[in-house]
């Protein structure tokens, strides 16, 4: 088990359920630090959740149906081809909650599906040179 951190910590234990949340470029406020040692991780979670749910300024093209239908459609492709087993996720207008369990690299999985699926969006939408946040959180669970 591989784990780094960044802001939040992030656990890479291929085989082992995991807990993961990505979100679209600039659905968090900017320099939005979070104090590691006064939030424990759930806390931290928490926290960030809060506020992309909160957030109306930033992306929010996963409310488009056709948007969020291909990130289903890339995580059931993922685990079709058993690059993971997806236990339970759900699409909000501008993050992504996933319930999975990696045969690989945790960090090689979200690469691709965050790649792929920008990739993908930016076609649908029109646009080039787009991303998605380069935060996520991972949970083991």
């Amino acid at each position: 088990m591989r784990v780094h951190r960044r802001r939040l910590p992030h656990v890479d234990a291929s085989g082992a359920p995991v807990f993961v949340t990505w979100c679209l470029d600039g659905s968090l406020p900017a320099g939005r630090v979070f104090q590691r040692e006064h939030l424990t991780s759930g806390e931290a979670f928490a926290t960030w959740d809060r506020l992309l749910e909160e957030n109306r300024a930033g992306a929010r093209f996963l409310a488009q149906p056709e948007i969020a239908d291909l990130v289903v459609a890339k995580l059931r492709e993922f685990e079709d081809s058993g690059l993971c087993g997806v236990d339970s996720f759900v699409v909000m207008p501008n993050h992504v909650h996933v319930l999975w369990t990696p045969t690989g690299s945790l960090a090689e999985l979200m690469r691709r599906v965050k790649g792929s699926t920008a990739v993908a969006a930016n076609r649908i939408l029109g646009r080039a040179g787009q991303k998605s946040c380069r935060r996520s959180i991972s949970i083991d669970w």
